[in-house]
């Protein structure tokens, strides 16, 4: 995975995550988490595992916003959106486990490469919309929408990625007096503000400011602030322009009122093809390897072997590893285990239930004998 960034590296408490996550290499870290590529030795597969740091780990707080971030990814299933696979707040260190995409960012396109192609720019950022339209029908704002959380597959298709200060219905239980949280060239006025109150529009501004960094190469202090005449738009199409001014506007309601409605100005917005010497949005990459090197140690192998035994053998999980909880499990989502889960409900209560009546109508029927 030479074409992977990896970031200087840091020993994890447990580098077999859950019994089955080998970590293998550091390719994020933020204030409470890294993010490590790991291979998944039960099934064979490449993920990507967000992991929180030893005191992050400790603190309910930070425990809270991770189990959020969790609940809204697991009830997104959207092709632009990054899919969660599995989560354990119980295992030390907590973590989740999401889809490896390994064509890097579109931030850092824009940092290698310079200004983006409108065309190229115009397709990232329909992606974006597409996933948008997810997460708010969730009645989710994002809030860190930018170019470094659109992740790219193979595919150059973008997902949006990293829900760690989203926000649902309405409920922004991070806002602390004196803070703000996000990333601030990318942040409405409102989120800026202490007192503001959010919602999809929100998103829309960061949206606006993402095209403004992606056409430019860099982005603005504050994009509420561009006008029809501001240098870093003079040159764009001026459908183009009244666009981004549009995302961008200072009142949320001189915005797009929701993300509909800005899919329906993109698509109708005219520009040149990409030029054939503008390098790609995706470069052909090698395919990701087999399998790691050996990082297993002796006891984590033999673990894994009864893991693979117990699998094939029927059963779920076996009872010595920590407990898992899958996305299904996470509250607000539904699937199969749900349902396994009314269903054993269902099997307890109505036994117990018919043993409770017998023994009332044996109580009846002695209390009228003794009469």
């Amino acid at each position: 995975m030479q074409h992977v960034e990896a970031q200087a590296d840091e020993a994890l408490q447990a580098p077999l995550l859950a019994g089955r996550y080998a970590a293998c290499t550091c390719i994020g870290k933020g204030g409470t988490s890294s993010v490590y590529v790991v291979f998944d030795h039960l099934h064979s597969r490449w993920y990507a595992a967000k992991v929180l740091h030893g005191d992050a780990a400790e603190d309910p707080e930070t425990l809270t916003r991770f189990a959020r971030e969790a609940a809204v990814m697991s009830r997104i299933s959207h092709p632009n959106v990054v899919r969660l696979v599995e989560m354990d707040l119980s295992f030390h260190p907590p973590f989740l486990v999401m889809d490896f995409l390994d064509a890097g960012s579109i931030g850092r396109w824009s940092r290698r490469h310079g200004p983006m192609p409108p065309a190229m720019m115009r397709r990232a950022v329909l992606d974006l919309c597409y996933g948008l339209t997810a997460i708010h029908a969730l009645g989710a704002v994002h809030r860190d929408i930018k170019p470094g959380n659109l992740l790219l597959g193979r595919d150059s298709r973008a997902h949006i990625a990293d829900f760690g200060i989203v926000a649902l219905n309405g409920n922004d239980p991070l806002k602390v007096a004196g803070t703000v949280v996000g990333t601030l060239a990318y942040m409405a006025p409102e989120q800026r503000l202490e007192t503001g109150q959010i919602d999809r529009r929100s998103d829309l501004f960061s949206v606006g400011a993402t095209m403004v960094a992606l056409l430019q190469g860099s982005p603005v202090p504050d994009a509420s602030r561009l006008t029809a005449t501001s240098p870093q738009l003079a040159n764009l199409p001026p459908e183009l322009r009244a666009i981004i001014l549009t995302c961008c506007a200072f009142d949320p309601k001189d915005r797009y009122n929701d993300v509909d409605e800005l899919i329906v100005a993109l698509k109708a917005l005219g520009v040149p093809p990409v030029p054939p010497a503008a390098p790609k949005l995706v470069p052909t990459l090698p395919p990701l390897p087999e399998e790691p090197p050996d990082l297993l140690t002796r006891d984590q192998a033999a673990g894994l072997a009864t893991l693979r035994a117990d699998m094939a053998g029927g059963s779920q999980r076996p009872a010595s590893l920590p407990p898992v909880v899958l996305f299904s499990d996470v509250p607000g989502a539904t699937g199969p285990r749900a349902a396994r889960r009314w269903l054993w409900i269902v099997l307890a209560v109505v036994p117990l239930a018919a043993i409770g009546f017998a023994i009332a109508a044996a109580l009846g029927i002695w209390i009228g004998v003794q009469l």
